[in-house]
C-alpha cells in the first residue's frame, strides 16, 4: 500500500479509504480529523500486529473500573522492563543496575527493589524510584 498522508486527507477521501480498507460501518457523526486518526491507527494495526494479547486483558481488566469511576486513573508502572540498565551518579561515582524479571542486579547482587539498591549505594533510606529519577514516568539527565 502506497504511504497516506492523513493530514492532508479531506472528510471524503477518509470515508473512502475506511471502506476500500476496513470493510467495516464508518462511525457515524465523525470529524475528518478523529477518521483520518482512526484510520491510520487501524492500518497500522493490521500491518504491525495490534496490541498484545497481554495488553488487551489488561484494558479489559480496566474497563470496568473506568465506567464505575469517571475519575480512575490507574498508576503508572515504576519499574522499567527487564534488561534496562538505571545509571546513577552518586558521589561521583556511577552506579549501573540492570533490571532483571524478578528486581534488580546492583555490584553483581541481587535486590528486590530499587529502594534496597538505593539503600546500599548511598547508605541511608530513599526512595528508589525518586532515587533513580524514575518517578511521574519521566526519566531525567
Amino acid at each position: 500500500m502506497a504511504p497516506i498522508d492523513f493530514d492532508a486527507l479531506t472528510l471524503h477521501q477518509a470515508r473512502v479509504l475506511w471502506a476500500k480498507h476496513l470493510k467495516t460501518r464508518l462511525p457515524r457523526h465523525r470529524s475528518r480529523d478523529l477518521l483520518a486518526r482512526a484510520l491510520s491507527y487501524h492500518l497500522q494495526a493490521r500491518t504491525d500486529g495490534g496490541l498484545t494479547q497481554t495488553l488487551r486483558r489488561k484494558l479489559d481488566d480496566l474497563a470496568p473500573r473506568f465506567v464505575a469511576d469517571k475519575d480512575f486513573a490507574p498508576a503508572p508502572a515504576e519499574r522499567p522492563k527487564p534488561g534496562s540498565v538505571l545509571v546513577r551518579e552518586w558521589n561521583g561515582v556511577s552506579h549501573a543496575v540492570t533490571v532483571t524479571s524478578t528486581g534488580f542486579l546492583y555490584d553483581g547482587k541481587p535486590f528486590a527493589s530499587l529502594t534496597a539498591v538505593a539503600r546500599a549505594i548511598t547508605g541511608t533510606h530513599w526512595n528508589g524510584p525518586h532515587f533513580f529519577r524514575l518517578k511521574d514516568g519521566v526519566r531525567k539527565k
